[in-house]
């Protein structure tokens, strides 16, 4: 028995010697294979300089980013569909914002070029599009430099033949008046499979592939969904605004010219910035710089000729939360009577109510807001989470689960606030790296204003202090 005992040790003991080797060996290429993604756990020091904690922020972000493409969650049979990124100029001031029409759009359409080379649906392989309207063409001179194809276009509808008060409110300058329903022009590229409308003061962070897929497949594995009980169980005053298709589950692709079965049309995220205790989930305002479609040519023909000239807006509701579009509380609000108020109504009551996919807004079209706000002596959250009814703040979300990042109101890069992280790094290392390509003219980094931030873009505080485009343009 002991003999036995020790020739079983024996054996034990010579087999694990002779796979030493190969577990040194595979144990090594993991390492070395993985390396970057090993340093995830070890990240700099406290006592690092800035410029390496940033960069490993940035860089761990670009990392996680792509390993959360996973291949197997994606359908092969799709991924040669055609996706276009469009944005809309509905005007430019060349003293106050040129930002928005040159740099803004030029670091945007870098970012999708960078993100895309990760995409296993747009690898390299999308259009950039740029709707105008005609009396604006001269914003869009520097646009095709970046790869934009600028394509004017009037308005579908005549705003000033809508019913009163709607032809008075939808001109109010709260965002851009009528000339922003120019984003509805998505709906009508349907030689794309996916149009994705957004502002051009967005960065992209990582490909879109899940949200196309979901749009193409129905797949939402993946998604950060928003989703509130009993949103869109309202149903439209005139039955007349119903589209005769609604209930369809069919479309004709306009490609092939034959039906397949329909998904989603529609995927968005919601303004809750403008958050008002009487508003019910489904009633808050779609925000309008993100905006994903399934291209439908009798889906904008309906919105134009029929929803928008018999539609009613009343902007003072005897009761609160029954004012704008039909008096069902959509409205009034901040763009209410423009493209935010109307693709809510829309979301909400008729067209797209089964067929729309709302998306968390800390994870897309980011928005670092404060989530509270005071209301008349109260203190109210403005985004809680439907599910766990916790309030969010956006701003606790971590780089690398933000997929874009939207730069609104005073937040923008080219204002040089005081307050700028990692992300707005990301922002000018991105129009350092589209200008060094081309051969322009660089700034000396060393600035005294956080040099480690604005890469020698800001020499002080403010939108004066920021050197734009166009005088790196007018020096080459």
């Amino acid at each position: 028995m002991r003999g036995t005992t020790l020739r079983y040790y024996g054996k034990t003991k010579f087999s694990f010697l002779r796979l030493l080797p190969v577990v040194f060996i595979a144990s090594f290429t993991f390492i070395v294979q993985n390396y970057l993604s090993l340093r995830v756990f070890f990240p700099p020091s406290s006592n690092d300089n800035d410029d390496d904690r940033i960069t490993f922020l940035i860089n761990t972000h670009n990392r996680i980013s792509n390993y959360n493409i996973n291949p197997t969650n994606l359908r092969p049979s799709t991924t040669n569909k055609k996706i276009a990124f469009v944005i809309t100029i509905t005007g430019c001031d060349d003293k106050n914002n040129i930002e928005l029409v040159l740099d803004a759009p030029a670091i945007l359409a870098e970012s999708i070029r960078k993100t895309s080379l990760s995409s296993l649906y747009y690898h390299d392989n999308y259009d950039l599009l740029a709707v105008v309207h005609p009396n604006h063409t001269r914003c869009t001179r520097y646009l095709p430099e970046f790869g934009y194809r600028v394509l004017e276009r009037e308005l579908g509808f005549d705003p000033a033949a809508l019913k009163y008060p709607l032809n008075v409110e939808i001109e109010r300058k709260q965002c851009c008046g009528s000339i922003e329903y120019l984003k509805l022009e998505a709906l009508t590229m349907v030689q794309y499979d996916v149009v994705i409308q957004l502002d051009t003061d967005m960065m992209i962070l990582s490909p879109f592939d899940r949200l196309i897929d979901a749009l193409l497949t129905g797949n939402t594995k993946g998604l950060p969904l928003v989703e509130y009980p009993n949103t869109g169980s309202h149903t439209a005053k005139s039955k007349e605004l119903q589209p005769t298709t609604k209930n369809s589950n069919t479309i004709t692709n306009s490609n092939t010219n034959h039906t397949t079965t329909r998904n989603y049309d529609f995927i968005f995220t919601r303004d809750y910035v403008q958050m008002r205790t009487y508003l019910e989930a489904h009633q808050m305002p779609i925000q309008g710089g993100f905006l994903v479609f399934r291209p439908s040519l009798e889906m904008y023909r309906h919105l134009v000729d029929v929803v928008l000239p018999r539609s009613n807006y009343v902007v003072n509701p005897k009761k609160r939360g029954t004012g704008g579009w039909q008096g069902l509380g959509y409205g009034p609000y901040y763009s209410g009577a423009q493209i935010q108020g109307f693709l809510s109504y829309i979301v909400g009551e008729m067209i797209f109510t089964q067929r729309a996919l709302e998306l968390d807004m800390c994870h897309y079209n980011h928005v670092s807001v404060s989530p509270t706000q005071k209301q008349n002596d109260t203190e109210i959250c403005l985004f809680r989470h439907p599910q766990t009814g916790i309030c969010r703040d956006c701003r606790q979300t971590s780089l690398s689960e933000i997929q874009s990042y939207h730069f609104v109101g005073n937040a923008k890069p080219w204002l040089c606030g005081k307050g700028m992280g990692p992300v707005y790094r990301q922002w000018f290392a991105l129009r350092r790296e589209l200008e060094e390509a081309r051969g322009w003219p660089l700034p000396p980094p060393e600035t005294e204003f956080f040099p480690n931030i604005t890469l020698g873009y800001c020499n002080r505080s403010r939108h004066r202090g920021y050197k734009n485009m166009r005088e790196t343009i007018s020096l080459r």
